[in-house]
């Protein structure tokens, strides 16, 4: 299994990215989690991230829109496999909305198959790694788990995927995000569980049976 996950974007380990990568550079890029956003605002996302892996050595295979496929896991599954991508990008955004698309999709299911019989490097950012996490308990800041989006039924679901033992903080101490990363923190410590602090350069990377933190400041 190899998992590549970021707070923002790739942090500073783009590099690393592609080498677990390896020679399949095919991506499929998935923006789930801000289905609530309007479509100029999506179309937009997509141009800025499409640029961003092709700059750093990617090669676009599209955007997958998981709501073209609620219902038909069959049809998502075929799509795939006959990509032949060698990666999938998820990016940051709702973490609620996009563990509902996973699920109505069922790319729950086809993601942890491909992941392990190794077909496929996973990566995310923010959102898109936190649904790795076991559950999402610490990540109902406000009312983020009641966002509404066209398509999407109202029901919370509050397991992740599993994949990751620790929970994840990601942004901390970045600006913008010093309260409610410090919350979380707090919630975690008070409850003793496992966690993983990352700021916007830092990556948790898995691969195989290694497991490491690459955290840039620790660096610089």
């Amino acid at each position: 299994m190899r998992l590549f996950l970021a707070s923002q974007d790739f942090g500073n380990y783009a590099d690393k990215l592609l080498e677990i990568v390896n020679d399949n550079k095919r991506t499929l890029f998935i923006i789930n989690a801000r289905d609530e956003r309007d479509e100029s605002y999506r179309r937009e996302k997509i141009i800025e991230k499409q640029a961003l892996l092709e700059e750093n050595g990617f090669e676009w295979s599209g955007e997958l829109d998981l709501r073209k496929y609620f219902g038909k896991e069959g049809e998502l599954k075929k799509f795939i496999r006959n990509k032949e991508i060698g990666h999938i990008h998820v990016t940051g955004g709702n973490t609620f909305l996009l563990r509902k698309s996973f699920a109505l999709s069922g790319f729950d299911k086809i993601i942890k198959e491909e992941l392990e019989k190794d077909n496929i490097v996973y990566s995310g950012s923010s959102a898109g790694s936190l649904i790795m996490t076991h559950d999402f308990k610490y990540y109902a800041q406000g009312d983020r788990m009641k966002v509404k989006a066209p398509g999407y039924p109202d029901e919370i679901i509050w397991d992740g995927l599993g994949l990751v033992e620790q929970y994840i903080c990601p942004h901390y101490s970045t600006v913008g995000h010093e309260a409610v990363s410090k919350t979380i923190k707090e919630a975690f410590d008070k409850d003793g569980v496992p966690y993983l602090l990352l700021n916007d350069t830092d990556v948790y990377l898995i691969d195989g049976n290694k497991k490491e933190v690459l955290a840039w400041y620790k660096k610089n």
